[in-house]
C-alpha cells in the first residue's frame, strides 16, 4: 500500500519518473495513483473517492499546464478534501445524503491547488453540516482515532485527519468554524492549520457560519502545511470575506449586513429550505443545535454582537505585548461511549481552547506534542492575531525540529525541518532584519532600509554576548556594528537595535550597498531567537595591528554611540512557584487566593479560584528579579516572595524563601547536589491522616485550634511545638507511646501525633501554643464548610495539607499548668445547660405554658444538628404572635449608619428578630437602642430606599434539586406530603391549574440558597450563585435589604454551561432604583381583593387535601431494632455507628469480603457524611441496617468476621 510522508518527499519521486506519470503514457494499469484499489471504500474516512478516469482527466490538466511552462511547486502531489468543499465531479454531500449534489466546478481553494499540480484523490468525513467537534455524527459512520479506535478521532474534519495520519495523503483539507480542524489534528498527532478568516476563500464551501468559517490544513508535516497555505491563499473577489494581504484595516469598511439571530442562526439560514423538511435525515443532535436558531431574536443577535465586541477589545489589549499563546488542542479524548452520553456537554468541552480563535479571528497551529502514558497522542496549539501564518509555521518548526516524532499512524519517523517557500507570494515572504547603528530610524543609513520597502516591526535587544564597535569611516557618518564576544574570555553586553521586514529581493539590494567588512549573519536577540543582521566579521578585528584596533564603548560612557550600549546586568533572579513540596509530590487543588507584588516581573497563569489539575505540570508562576548586583538582587526577590500571597493548596513558596535566606545561596557557595542536604523547616504539622471531619475553629479574642468531631487525626510536626488536646475523652500516642489528655505536651519536629476514637461526647480539640495561622475571613478563622469559607481553604482537612503554626510563641511552655486543670469541666451522659431568655424568649415569641415546658423536659440533641445550630428533640413549642419585623427596623439600622448608637457593634435584621452585637452592658446598650429609637423619623425612608432589581435565571427542576429532594426522602424521611416532587406540592396546596412551569412558593418566603445548606424550603429549581468571596465587589454576597428579584426561564443546559466558564455574571441584569413604601401600600391596598381570594382558595384547597397534618406526623425510626441484639450476630467483630445519624448509603452485603480501610457505611450526621471502614480483612455474616435507618451512637451495623 503505497503510504506518503510528506509532499517533499512525493514530488520529487513524481519529477523522476517512477510514479504515475511515467506509467500513463504508454496505457499501463499497474497499482498507481490512478487506481484507489489500496484504499477501503468502506472505510469510514471516506465518502467518496475518485474514479480512474476521474483521476486520468485531472492528470491530463496537469500535463497540460506543464507544457505551457507553468510553475507547478505540488507536481502530482494527491490529496483530499473534507466533504463540505466542492472538487468537481465528486458529490458533495456535507455527511446529509439527503443534501447531495453534483458541483460542476471546484471550491476556489481546492482550484488553487489544482493549479499547482496536485491530484484530488477523493472526499473525507465529517460530522453532519459541519456541527461538532467530535467525529461520530455522520451517517456514514464514525470515524475512529487512528491510535485506539475506542477513542473518537475528533471533529468535525474526522476524515481529513484520519486519512493524513495514516499517510494515505501527505495532507488534506478540512473546515474550522470553531476548532473543527485543530481538534482531530491533536487527537490524531498531525499538524491542524486554522489560518486568518479569508485568507483561504471559503467560496465553494458549504457554510456553517460564514463569519467564522475558515478552510483549514491538515499535514504531517510543518513544511507542507506552509507551502499548502503559500499555494493556496489568494484573495478572491467572489467570496465576500476573503481578503488580500495587504493592511486592510486602513482601507476598508463593514458593510452594515443584517443579521437574524446570534452565529447558530448563520447555520440555519444557510440551509434552512433544507433542514425544516420532516423527512430529511440528519443526526438529531446536530438538528437540535441548528434549530436553536428559533430562540433567538434580531436583539438578541446586536446583544450578542455587541459584547463579543467589547470582549475582542478587552482581550486584545491584554494581550497585545505576547507574540504567541500556547494551549492544550484537546482539553480531554472523549470515547464514543462519552460521547453518546452527554454529546453536547462533552463537544462543548473539546471547543474550550478553540473557539474563541474564531471569534477573534486569530490564526492558530495545532502541533503534535508527544503521547500519553496510555498511547494516545497530545496535540498543543500556538495562538496568534491575525496575518500571523508565517510567525506560527516558524513556531511550530522550532518545536518539532528538537526531535524526531512519529508521522501521524503511520508508525515512520521523521525529522522536521523547515523551510521558507520558495514559490510564496513576494507579499508572505518576508524576512526579519536586525539592524543597528546607523541603520537605525532616524539615522542617515536608515534610508537604504526604506528604499527597499522595508517595514519596522519592532525595537529589540540582543542578548548578552555582544559588543558595540566603531568601524572606520570615510564620511561624517559613524558606522558601528555588532560583535559576539567570545564566551568566558569577554563581557558582552545588551544592544538596542531594530527588527524590519524585508523582502528577498531587497535584501539582495541592501546587501549590494554593506562595504567590508559589514555581513548579513545570524544575531541573538535577549529572548533567546535567532534572527539575520547585520554584523562584521571576527577574522577582520583579529587582522587588526594595536593602532588600528576598534574602539568599543566604554562602560564609564553612559551615553557611547546612539544610547544603545548598556551596563550589563549581572544581578537577575528567577524562581519557579510550583504546586509540589519535596516528598509530598503534586498538590493539586484549587487557588482560593493569588495575589503578586508590584515591582517585579512575574509570568504566571493563575488568579484567584483557578484550578490546578494533576493533568498538568505542577508550574505556577515564575517569578523574576532585576538588579545592579547580586545582593540586592536576592534582597528585591525575598521581598517579593514576602508579598506574595497564594493560599488554597501547598505550594513551594516557603521553601524558596528558606532557600534564599540560606548561607549558601547568600554566599554563592551552591552547588548542584546543594538541595539535597537542605533542611527544610517549617513552623507547620503536615496531616497524614485527617479523621472523620477536622478543621480549624477560633471563638472571639482566643486563638485558631483545631475542632476534631468524633475521632481526631493524625499529625507530623516540622518543628518544636507545645500542644493541648481537651474535649470527649480518646486514645492519644506520641509516636506509638500513649500520653495524657488535657495536659501541656512538648512535641518534637519529626514526631507523631494521634488522637483515637471520641469514646464520650462528640469532639475534642487540639490547641497549639501560638495558635495556627490561618488568614481571617470577615474577621474570623473558623470553618464554615458549607459556605467554603475560613479556616484552612474552607473546608475539613485532606491528607497531605501542611497547616503552619506561630513558632515564636512555641520557645517556651506554659508556667504553672496545673492550675488550669482545675476548671475543666466533668461530662457525664446527662448535661444541665444554664441559659438566658433570648429574641424568641416568653413572652415576646413563646406562649407562656410551652416557655416552661421547654425547661421541664429532658431533651436528646438531634443527630442533624452541627456547628451552625443545635436541634432538640421533645414536645413541639407553641408561639405567641405570627407576624415578623416592621420597617420601622429598617429605618432604625439605617440611622445607626448615619449616627452610630454608642456600644453597638452591628445591627442585623433578621425575619422575627433584630440581633444586635455590642460591647457594653446589657443595661446601657438596652437604653441606648431606646433613647436612638425615640428620635429618628421614618419619614426619609418613605419615598426613597435605595433598592436595586436583579433579573436572574433559575432552570426550573434542575438535575441538583431533584437529587436534593431525593436525598432528603433517603435519609430525613420518605413518606412526606411534598415527595416525590415540590414543584407539584406547591402547585396542589396552592390549587393552581397553570403549566407545570409557573408554580408559586408555598408561605411568605422565598429562599436562594447562597451555599450548601441543610435546607428546609421546597426546592423548585436552581440559580446563578449569590455568594462568591472572591466576586469584583466589595463585599462577596449579591443583595441588600429591599433589593428586588425578577426571574426569567433558562434551561439547565445553559445555567450549567455559564457556570463552567465562570460566566454567571452575564446572565444576571442589575438595574437600580428605589423602594417607595406608600406606593407599595397603595398597591396592597388597590389589590386586596385578588390577594384574598387566593389567600382563600389556598386554605380551602389545605383543608381538603390537609398535607400539613400529614407533615407533623413524626417519620418512622428503626432506631430501637438497631439497637437490639440479633442472633445471626455470630462471633465476629461487631462493627457500631459510633454517633447518632441516619444511614444513607450501605455498599456491602452478607457474605461480602473487604479489605482493611475500605469504606462500608456512610453516615448523615450533623450535617457531615461519616465513612464507617472496615478495621480488618474480612467476611460479613450479618448486616443489620440499610439506607434510610435511624442509628443511636451504640447502634450494630454489621457483624464482621476476621479472615
Amino acid at each position: 500500500m503505497q503510504k506518503y510522508h510528506s509532499a517533499h518527499e512525493f514530488v520529487p519521486t513524481v519529477l523522476l519518473g517512477v510514479t504515475p506519470q511515467s506509467q500513463l503514457s504508454i496505457g499501463k494499469q499497474s497499482r498507481s495513483l490512478f487506481h484507489l484499489d489500496y484504499l477501503d471504500p468502506a472505510d469510514p474516512a471516506w465518502i467518496s473517492l475518485a474514479t480512474s478516469d476521474h483521476l486520468r482527466r485531472q492528470w491530463k490538466e496537469i500535463e497540460s499546464l506543464q507544457r505551457q511552462g507553468k510553475h507547478l511547486p505540488l507536481f502530482g502531489v494527491p490529496f483530499a478534501v473534507k466533504d463540505n468543499i466542492d472538487g468537481a465531479g465528486l458529490p458533495t454531500t456535507a455527511a446529509c445524503p439527503d443534501f447531495s449534489y453534483l458541483p460542476t466546478k471546484d471550491a476556489e481553494v481546492v482550484r488553487a491547488l489544482r493549479a499547482a499540480g496536485t491530484v484530488l484523490i477523493g472526499k473525507t468525513n465529517l460530522d453532519a453540516l459541519a456541527t461538532g467537534l467530535i467525529g461520530t455524527r455522520s451517517p456514514y459512520g464514525a470515524v475512529p482515532n487512528t491510535f485506539n479506535s475506542k477513542y473518537i478521532s475528533g471533529g468535525s474534519s474526522s476524515g481529513s485527519a484520519s486519512v493524513v495520519a495514516r499517510g494515505f495523503v501527505p495532507f488534506a483539507l478540512g473546515t474550522d468554524t470553531a476548532g473543527s480542524g485543530r481538534v482531530p489534528a491533536g487527537l490524531n498527532n498531525i499538524l491542524g492549520l486554522k489560518a486568518t478568516r479569508g485568507a483561504l476563500s471559503a467560496r465553494g464551501v458549504v457554510p456553517a457560519c460564514r463569519t467564522l468559517d475558515c478552510v483549514s490544513i491538515l499535514a504531517l508535516t510543518i513544511a507542507d502545511a506552509s507551502v499548502v497555505f503559500h499555494v493556496a491563499a489568494s484573495y478572491d473577489p467572489q467570496d465576500s470575506y476573503s481578503r488580500a494581504v495587504i493592511a486592510f484595516s486602513l482601507l476598508f469598511k463593514l458593510a452594515n449586513l443584517l443579521y437574524e439571530g446570534p452565529w447558530v442562526a448563520e447555520s440555519f439560514s444557510a440551509i434552512e429550505d433544507f433542514i425544516v423538511k420532516d423527512d430529511v435525515k440528519i443526526d438529531p443532535v446536530v438538528r437540535g443545535i441548528i434549530q436553536r436558531a428559533h430562540n433567538f431574536s434580531a436583539v438578541d443577535f446586536f446583544d450578542s454582537e455587541y459584547r463579543k465586541n467589547d470582549l475582542i477589545r478587552e482581550i486584545e489589549v491584554q494581550f497585545q505585548d505576547y507574540d504567541a499563546i500556547l494551549v492544550p488542542t484537546d482539553p480531554l479524548f472523549p470515547t464514543h461511549e462519552d460521547i453518546k452520553g452527554e454529546p453536547v456537554l462533552e463537544n462543548a468541552r473539546l471547543g474550550r481552547y478553540t473557539n474563541f480563535v474564531n471569534f477573534l479571528d486569530w490564526t492558530a497551529l495545532s502541533v503534535p506534542a508527544g503521547f500519553r502514558t496510555d498511547g494516545l497522542p497530545f496535540g498543543l496549539t500556538i495562538i496568534s492575531t491575525r496575518w500571523q501564518e508565517e510567525k506560527l509555521t516558524r513556531l511550530g518548526s522550532q518545536w518539532l525540529s528538537t526531535t524526531p516524532r512519529q508521522l501521524g499512524a503511520t508508525q515512520v519517523t521523521f525529522q522536521d525541518m523547515m523551510t521558507t517557500p520558495k514559490d510564496a507570494p513576494g507579499s508572505l515572504a518576508m524576512i526579519p532584519l536586525v539592524v543597528v547603528g546607523a541603520h537605525l530610524s532616524g539615522v542617515p543609513l536608515n534610508a537604504q532600509l526604506t528604499d527597499t520597502c522595508a517595514t519596522f516591526r519592532c525595537a529589540e535587544k540582543t542578548s548578552c554576548s555582544y559588543r558595540l564597535y566603531q568601524l572606520a569611516s570615510t564620511t561624517n557618518i559613524r558606522k558601528p556594528d555588532l560583535r559576539r564576544v567570545v564566551e568566558g574570555e569577554e563581557i558582552g553586553l545588551p544592544i538596542d537595535v531594530e527588527v524590519w521586514d524585508i523582502s528577498t529581493s531587497g535584501l539582495g539590494t541592501l546587501m549590494s550597498l554593506l562595504s567590508s567588512p559589514l555581513a548579513i549573519g545570524s544575531v541573538e536577540l535577549s529572548d533567546g531567537e535567532w534572527m539575520k543582521g547585520f554584523f562584521f566579521w571576527r577574522t577582520y578585528v583579529q587582522s587588526l595591528t594595536p593602532p588600528e584596533t576598534l574602539t568599543p564603548a566604554k562602560k564609564s560612557d553612559p551615553k557611547p554611540l546612539f544610547n544603545s550600549v548598556l551596563i550589563a546586568n549581572r544581578g537577575d533572579i528567577a524562581v519557579r512557584i510550583i504546586s509540589t513540596l519535596k516528598k509530598l509530590g503534586i498538590r493539586p487543588g484549587q487557588i482560593l487566593e493569588a495575589s503578586f507584588p508590584e515591582g517585579v516581573r512575574v509570568d504566571t497563569w493563575i488568579k484567584s479560584v483557578s484550578i490546578v489539575s494533576p493533568a498538568y505540570d505542577p508550574l505556577l508562576a515564575k517569578v523574576f528579579v532585576c538588579a545592579y548586583d547580586r545582593p540586592e538582587a536576592i534582597r528585591k526577590l525575598a521581598a517579593a516572595l514576602e508579598n506574595t500571597t497564594l493560599s488554597g493548596l501547598q505550594t513551594n513558596l516557603e521553601y524558596l524563601k528558606q532557600i534564599l535566606q540560606s548561607h549558601d545561596f547568600q554566599n554563592g557557595t551552591y552547588q548542584t547536589n546543594t538541595l539535597d542536604s537542605f533542611k527544610y523547616q517549617v513552623p507547620a504539622f503536615e496531616v497524614l491522616d485527617p479523621g472523620p471531619s477536622t478543621t480549624v475553629q477560633d471563638y472571639p479574642g482566643r486563638q485558631a485550634d483545631l475542632e476534631c468531631t468524633r475521632a481526631g487525626p493524625a499529625l507530623l510536626f516540622h518543628r518544636d511545638a507545645y500542644v493541648c488536646i481537651v474535649g470527649g475523652q480518646a486514645s492519644l500516642e506520641i509516636d506509638g507511646t500513649d500520653a495524657s489528655l488535657s495536659s501541656q505536651l512538648y512535641i518534637k519536629a519529626g514526631q507523631n501525633l494521634k488522637l483515637g476514637e471520641i469514646k464520650t461526647g462528640c469532639r475534642a480539640y487540639i490547641s497549639v501554643k501560638g495558635g495556627i495561622s490561618v488568614p481571617p475571613f470577615l474577621g474570623s478563622r473558623s470553618t464554615f464548610a458549607l459556605g467554603k469559607i475560613g479556616g484552612h481553604c474552607g473546608r475539613e482537612l485532606r491528607v497531605g495539607n501542611i497547616i503552619p503554626f506561630d513558632q515564636s510563641s512555641n520557645t517556651a511552655p506554659i508556667e504553672d499548668v496545673k492550675s488550669y486543670s482545675t476548671i475543666l469541666p466533668k461530662y457525664g451522659k446527662s448535661w444541665v445547660i444554664n441559659v438566658l431568655p433570648g429574641p424568641h424568649a416568653f413572652s415576646d415569641s413563646f406562649s407562656e405554658s410551652a416557655f416552661a415546658e421547654l425547661f421541664q423536659n429532658p431533651r436528646k440533641v438531634h443527630y442533624n444538628s452541627n456547628r451552625v445550630g443545635v436541634r432538640l428533640t421533645g414536645p413541639k413549642p407553641t408561639w405567641a404572635r405570627s407576624d415578623g419585623l416592621s420597617f420601622r427596623i429598617y429605618a432604625c439600622i439605617e440611622a445607626h449608619k448615619e449616627a452610630p448608637i454608642p456600644g453597638v457593634v452591628e445591627l442585623t435584621p433578621g425575619v422575627r428578630s433584630l440581633h444586635v452585637a455590642y460591647n457594653s452592658s446589657q443595661d446601657e446598650i438596652v437604653a441606648a437602642l431606646q433613647a436612638a429609637t425615640s428620635v429618628f423619623s421614618l419619614e426619609s425612608f418613605v419615598h426613597g430606599i435605595p433598592s436595586r432589581t436583579f433579573i436572574l435565571p433559575p432552570a426550573s427542576e434542575d438535575s441538583a434539586s431533584l437529587a436534593a429532594v431525593q436525598r432528603y426522602s433517603q435519609t430525613i424521611r420518605e413518606n412526606s406530603p411534598w415527595l416525590p416532587s415540590n414543584v407539584d406540592f406547591l402547585q396542589r396546596i396552592n390549587g393552581l391549574e397553570t403549566k407545570p412551569w409557573i408554580v408559586g412558593i408555598g408561605g411568605q418566603y422565598l429562599c436562594i440558597y447562597g451555599i450548601e445548606s441543610p435546607g428546609g424550603y421546597q426546592l423548585v429549581g436552581r440559580t446563578v450563585p449569590i455568594w462568591n468571596r472572591w466576586a469584583k465587589r466589595e463585599k462577596p454576597w449579591m443583595f441588600n435589604i429591599f433589593d428586588q428579584i425578577r426571574f426569567y426561564p433558562i434551561s439547565e443546559e445553559k445555567l450549567i454551561q455559564a457556570r463552567e466558564l465562570g460566566q454567571d455574571d452575564k446572565l444576571v441584569t442589575i438595574v437600580d432604583g428605589t423602594f417607595d413604601i406608600e406606593k407599595y401600600e397603595r398597591w396592597l391596598e388597590e389589590n386586596a381583593a385578588d390577594i384574598a381570594s387566593v389567600t382563600n382558595k389556598r386554605r380551602e384547597t389545605l383543608k381538603i387535601s390537609n398535607p400539613l397534618s400529614e407533615a407533623m406526623r413524626p417519620g418512622t425510626s428503626q432506631l430501637e431494632a438497631n439497637n437490639q441484639e440479633s442472633m445471626e450476630s455470630g462471633n465476629g467483630i461487631q462493627l457500631r455507628a459510633g454517633i447518632a445519624g441516619r444511614c444513607w448509603k450501605a455498599a456491602v452485603g452478607v457474605g461480602d469480603v473487604v479489605e482493611e480501610g475500605q469504606t462500608l457505611f456512610w453516615i448523615e450526621a450533623m450535617k457531615m457524611e461519616i465513612k464507617i471502614n472496615a478495621p480488618i480483612k474480612g467476611t460479613f455474616s450479618a448486616v443489620f441496617v440499610k439506607p434510610g435507618d435511624v442509628l443511636g451512637a451504640e447502634s450494630r451495623m454489621a457483624t464482621l468476621v476476621p479472615l
